[in-house]
């Protein structure tokens, strides 16, 4: 007697697994989830060399930390310049400089420091470190670094301007704004390009175009301006009340000098960050305003085109309402790229529970009905298994279609939604036709009672093809959802390598793959200083 009760004198029914190769069935099975295991070890170990072994150690600890939030990013990063220390050979100053700009504010000065030291000819992180000594009103030793900046490439006229507005800074008074204002002429004159810092990060291996990217670079511009908005607004209030007084000299002078700045800080910045032309913008807009003040309405004055004043002002309104505009709305659709970029995992996540769900009943149905292990040996016929390999191609391609979306950044949502409802018809379909395709394979019971050989039993033998009818109904169907549920499992490791091969990332990496807006905001700024004619 077998494992269901079959005894050589019972009609065996070998269409339905009775009495067939147990032990091959036992291996074909077990073959199947040891290449599943292979497929997830093997996607694991490249992710593995891809994260530990592509880098040495500091390294490796540096590309982690710059794409981490500043909190989890300062061990990583004291972690690596400790490791680049025990090297015995000259410390590596991108370590430090990227430890610097995430650092507490009561120790950022100090390591700020360190790092300038590490690399003094280099001007954009020496911009970042002044920057942060004005903030902290050094106004004197910011001077210095901007200074020395300026001496070093690449030609870049943002040192200059930064010089200026810590000579303003560096006393209060008349004195000290006019020998600003002779250091703001020299910048005008010398028509260098305006040179903004980029993040510190590592572009043969990161792209540049990430949410995370974009945030960081924001947040450069925001502080290098800062010095030049104050500069900006300390001249202005001292023209004004110059004006005011009754005393003009060279008022007229510092209005354009000042003008020109805010030109070319809104034209001729790189990159284009749109922060940056928004404060030039504010620039030329006070000082038109303040030129059209009647207190100012003083014969020097009066030589002004107020048509060139009014209509140039209406232009410059216009270019700050468009880039306010793409500002207000760059949050929301960042997030909305981030949600994009997740989605194709969100949508994988969630059927997954339904494809083990499903998985965990037809086991339970298996058990609790009585069927043994015995009924896997069911002959497999190819309509199953090309039905779920046909399904997970597609699946594989629907999944690559949402990724476009965050790619391309489709504005109109219903792109997301068509495809996500083709996901769940295919999936749908594929956990449905699970139990169905055992009704389209297994031979009917009668035929398989004429060919027990026990013809003169009619009504005996079609009762017992009708109970092994059930078992292998059940074990066709498990074995279905069984087969389902590897190659689900092998669907996202082919996603996570077809997606590495493509992007250069995993996609669970969103901060680095959401799109960061940088070349849009470029492309924003251009078409609203256009207006300016």
């Amino acid at each position: 007697m077998d494992a269901d009760g079959v005894t050589d004198s019972t009609p065996a029914f070998p269409d339905y697994g009775e009495r067939g190769d147990r032990a091959g069935a036992r291996r074909a099975r077990h073959a199947f989830w040891l290449c599943v295991a292979a497929c997830v070890v093997i996607t694991g170990m490249l992710w593995f060399t891809d994260k530990y072994l592509r880098h040495d150690h500091a390294d490796r600890l540096y590309v982690s930390a710059i794409t981490m939030n500043p909190q989890s990013a300062r061990v990583l990063l004291l972690q690596a310049i400790k490791v680049d220390g025990e090297s015995g050979e000259k410390p590596t100053p991108r370590y430090t400089q990227a430890l610097a700009v995430r650092r507490e504010p009561d120790v950022i000065v100090e390591t700020y420091e360190k790092a300038y030291q590490l690399d003094p000819k280099n001007s954009l992180f020496a911009l970042r470190y002044g920057a942060q000594l004005f903030q902290f009103d050094d106004f004197a030793k910011a001077g210095e670094i901007f200074r020395e900046a300026a001496l070093h490439p690449p030609e870049n006229a943002l040192p200059s301007y930064l010089e200026a507005a810590c000579v303003a800074k560096a006393s209060e008074g008349l004195e000290a704004v006019e020998n600003a204002m002779v250091a703001l002429t020299r910048a005008n004159k010398q028509a260098k390009p305006i040179i903004f810092p980029k993040p510190i990060w590592m572009p043969s291996t990161l792209p540049e175009s990430g949410e995370q990217y974009a945030r960081l670079s924001r947040g450069i511009a925001d502080d290098v301006c800062a010095p030049l908005n104050h500069f900006a607004n300390q001249v202005l209030d001292l023209v004004g009340a110059q004006r005011a007084e009754g005393r003009s000299r060279g008022t007229k002078r510092w209005l354009a000098e000042l003008r020109l700045m805010g030109e070319r800080l809104a034209e001729q910045s790189e990159p284009r960050y749109a922060n940056a032309a928004r404060l030039g913008l504010d620039i030329q807009a006070k000082v038109i305003k303040l030129l059209k003040t009647p207190e100012l309405n003083d014969v020097e004055l009066k030589a002004e085109a107020k048509e060139e004043l009014v209509e140039a002002g209406i232009h410059i309104g216009d270019a700050r309402e468009d880039i306010r505009d793409f500002e207000r709305g760059r949050d929301d659709r960042v997030a909305a790229g981030v949600e994009s970029v997740w989605y194709p995992n969100v949508l994988y996540g969630y059927g997954a529970l339904w494809v083990f769900g499903v998985y965990l009943f037809a086991r339970i149905i298996c058990r609790l009905s009585g069927a043994r292990k015995s009924v896997w040996m069911t002959p497999q016929g190819p309509l199953g298994v090309g039905a779920v390999v046909g399904g997970m191609l597609l699946l594989f391609i629907l999944m690559h279609a949402l990724r476009l979306s965050g790619w391309v950044q489709i504005p109109d949502t219903s792109y997301e939604r068509t495809v996500a409802l083709i996901w769940w018809l295919v999936l749908g379909g594929m956990l449905l036709f699970g139990f169905v395709y055992p009704a389209l394979s297994l031979k009917s019971t009668e035929e398989v009672s004429r060919r027990s050989g026990h013809p003169d039993e009619v009504e005996g033998t079609l009762r017992l093809a009708r109970g092994a009818y059930r078992r292998a109904y059940l074990s066709l169907a498990l074995r279905y959802q069984g087969i389902l549920l590897g190659l689900y499992i092998c669907l996202y490791c082919a996603w996570m390598v077809s997606f590495r091969v493509s992007a250069g990332l995993y996609p669970l990496q969103i901060n680095l793959l959401a799109p960061g807006l940088l070349e849009e905001e470029a492309r924003r700024v251009a078409l609203a200083l256009a207006k300016l004619g």
